[in-house]
């Protein structure tokens, strides 16, 4: 063993490029658990960095990921979803980042971004893409996927850095957020909540909710056009597949019919809001995952169009305005002819052979 610590640099290479169950293995022999333990937070880096999105210089990291987990609540609820929060220093991190790169390929393996031909016979009519087009299309979807789950992960940089109480696991390896907050929390808004945890979850929802978004924001407005291209396309493809499956009349909380745009702004608004997540539950669309990912579109229309049907057009109130105000600022062009001036550049971008996404003229959101 002393010949193998003698090689720790060969070894601490070894668990970079390792994943988590192998890693599992190697510190189960006492002297490389040490090794490897000691110099956890490097290998961590180093994973995260193969994993995810690398923000760019002067963007802050989340340092936390937020995942919704499946966790058994009971014989009377059975599995439902909670939020978890991963500190990006816990081995409990990597399990994260190693599921979200194994649902980000079975998305793109999946005929709902269009990578791949459909059930129908008919298969896709759009994009028109040949072999290279639709290698380059996977590689700039990837991209944005994981820029998606780094939007998502702001959220838990909002409990972070606000410092809101969070319980711990037993197996301390992730966080469970407290709707309520804890007694600290309690006790320095008392003056606002009193004794009420109604009002109490009503506040930390609001503050996190705030500060997440405030964190979004900053992080769409410092990506480069390419990656803000990247969203627009992903947003953009996955609505296509969404159009051809949800064409069912929808309702706001007054029960008022919503109109196809406004549907449509709320589903590209979960996608970057949610990441990742919410589009597998949608391709999968069972199960309590999948319930879960009605019940956070149904919140999503509710932030930004039930409370002001023109808060969609706005960049402050979500991402998909802040996204496309930013598109329509650096591009010098208007909402309405976005697709017209981004599809050019999404074309020479992954290779593809102009007009790739062309298609009639529709309202742009």
């Amino acid at each position: 063993m002393q010949r193998f610590l003698q090689c720790s640099e060969l070894i601490l290479r070894v668990a970079e490029l390792s994943d988590l169950q192998t890693i599992s293995a190697l510190m189960e022999v006492r002297d490389l658990g040490r090794l490897i333990e000691t110099h956890r937070r490097s290998i961590l880096r180093e994973k995260h960095r193969s994993y995810s999105y690398p923000l760019p210089a002067g963007c802050a990291s989340p340092s936390a990921l937020l995942i919704y987990q499946l966790t058994f609540s009971g014989p009377s609820k059975g599995l439902a979803c909670y939020a978890k929060i991963h500190s990006a220093g816990d081995w409990g991190s990597l399990k994260v980042v190693e599921w979200r790169r194994i649902e980000v390929e079975r998305l793109l393996d999946a005929p709902y971004l269009r990578l791949r031909p459909g059930p129908a016979a008919s298969d896709f009519t759009w994009p028109r893409l040949d072999a290279s087009g639709r290698s380059g299309l996977r590689a700039m979807l990837r991209r944005a996927l994981y820029m998606c789950d780094t939007l998502h992960d702001m959220e838990a940089k909002a409990f972070v850095d606000m410092d809101m109480p969070v319980n711990r696991w037993r197996n301390r390896r992730a966080r469970d957020v407290l709707p309520e907050g804890g007694p600290a929390f309690a006790a320095q808004y008392r003056s606002l909540t009193g004794n009420s945890v109604g009002l109490r979850r009503m506040l930390v929802k609001e503050m996190v909710a705030v500060t997440a978004r405030r964190h979004q924001v900053a992080m769409l407005q410092s990506l480069p056009d390419d990656d803000l291209i990247g969203l627009f396309m992903l947003c953009r493809v996955a609505t296509e597949s969404w159009r051809e499956n949800h064409m069912t009349p929808r309702h706001d909380a007054a029960g008022q019919p919503l109109t196809l745009f406004e549907q449509e702004v709320s589903f590209k608004e979960t996608i970057l809001r949610f990441g990742s997540w919410s589009l597998y539950a949608e391709v999968r669309d069972f199960g309590p995952r999948a319930t879960h990912r009605r019940w956070l579109l149904k919140k999503t229309q509710a932030d930004v169009v039930d409370a002001d049907p023109q808060a969609c057009l706005r960049a402050e109130s979500s991402l998909i305005a802040t996204l496309n105000s930013e598109l329509v600022r650096r591009l010098n062009t208007s909402i309405q002819s976005i697709e017209r001036k981004v599809f050019p550049i999404a074309e020479a971008m992954i290779g593809a052979r102009s007009p790739a996404f062309e298609k009639a003229k529709r309202q742009s959101i």
